[in-house]
């Protein structure tokens, strides 16, 4: 039995319209996840609206999506915990920045301190060179004003290093302890070549003497005929030397040496007695 022609297009009617109007609903559904930027709202309108609305339509959700997912993939907003946390760190690292390179600062600067303490001008110059960019130019500066007179130092330790290298040589070794007294050379190195000197002297007087003495005992035993030929006795010690040459800082030196290696008062004043009896 059929329906009459009046109730069959009011049916349709009210069909329509609910199609209608699920599509409106779905379209504003659809256009308020779009404007909210909410990747999962959007996406949950979109699969309800794939089947309601125009392709056209769905397409262009369906780009806004993946715009709004490549988005949020790209653009990540750290939260304040996160950022303190990078701050933080950051400061932590200049920190241990700043302190290795105070560290090799002091480490470089004693370096320097010590050539410049034993007098190096060049381990000074190769610490300088070695470590450019780490010391701050003042104290760049500061060393590089000490070299001129450590070089002179050093030149002339190396002429007096060979005149004492070469002791027989009594007027160069006198000629280079007395511009050593004029250089900047400390002193105590100049007192050394001074000890040397005087026992080279003190050596060469004993020489001196026993040739001489072999002589007349050569011309007294001649006289003397078959009468035995005593044998001179010559300073070998630095005790026996001082005393001969008669320089009491060098008879001073000699005993203090002596005591120095071990010898009691008794054994330092028998050598010295002694000494004086025979070559004083």
């Amino acid at each position: 039995m059929g329906y009459p022609a009046e109730h069959g297009a009011a049916q349709e009617l009210a069909e329509l319209k609910e199609v209608l109007a699920k599509q409106t609903a779905a379209r504003i559904e659809l256009h308020q996840a779009v404007a909210s930027k909410d990747a999962a709202q959007l996406k949950t309108a979109l699969e309800a609206a794939a089947e309601k609305l125009l392709e056209i339509e769905v397409a262009w959700a369906e780009r806004e999506l993946a715009a709004l997912s490549g988005e949020v993939q790209a653009d990540h907003f750290p939260s304040a915990e996160e950022i303190l946390a990078e701050d933080e760190a950051k400061q932590r690292r200049e920190e241990a920045e700043e302190l290795a390179k105070s560290m090799q600062l002091d480490a470089v600067w004693q370096k320097v301190q010590a050539a410049i303490e034993v007098d190096d001008a060049k381990r000074l110059v190769e610490i300088l060179q070695d470590n450019e960019g780490v010391l701050p130019a003042e104290k760049v500066q500061e060393a590089q004003k000490r070299l001129p007179a450590m070089w002179a130092r050093a030149e002339m330790r190396r002429a007096l290093g060979v005149a004492m290298k070469t002791p027989e040589n009594l007027d160069q070794l006198k000629h280079m302890i007395a511009q050593a007294k004029r250089s900047c050379l400390p002193q105590a190195e100049v007192l050394k070549a001074e000890e040397l000197l005087k026992e080279m002297i003190a050596q060469s007087q004993a020489a001196k003497a026993a040739s001489r003495d072999g002589k007349e005992g050569r011309v007294s035993s001649n006289q003397a005929g078959n009468a035995p030929e005593q044998k001179k006795k010559v300073p070998q010690t630095k005790l026996e030397l001082a005393v001969f040459a008669n320089d009491k800082d060098a008879i001073t030196s000699a005993l203090a040496e002596l005591k120095a290696e071990g010898k009691t008062v008794r054994e330092t004043s028998h050598l010295y007695a002694s000494a004086r009896a025979n070559f004083g």
